[in-house]
């Protein structure tokens, strides 16, 4: 069944604050996702993992405070 674009972007908010980034990889990334940052060109889960271990690097123990949350279509923009 085919989810909206708000349903994905709640589902990976929940289960990042849950500290379940499995789970988030099975349920809300393609096995094929592209990771584009300023520092890097990365595709597939592997990139993720990276990146969220790199993320923890840098901010151990941080919490996050969701600002804004607005979806349209196939896009999403959390502040």
């Amino acid at each position: 069944m085919l989810r909206s674009s708000g349903e994905v972007f709640d589902s990976h908010l929940n289960l990042r604050m849950d500290g379940d980034l499995e789970q988030d990889l099975v349920e809300n990334y393609s096995e094929n996702v592209v990771l584009l940052t300023l520092n890097s060109n990365m595709s597939g889960h592997e990139a993720i993992r990276a990146s969220a271990a790199r993320l923890a690097e840098q901010l151990p123990g941080a919490r996050f405070e969701f600002m804004a949350k607005q979806v349209s279509g196939p896009y999403a923009l959390l502040i």
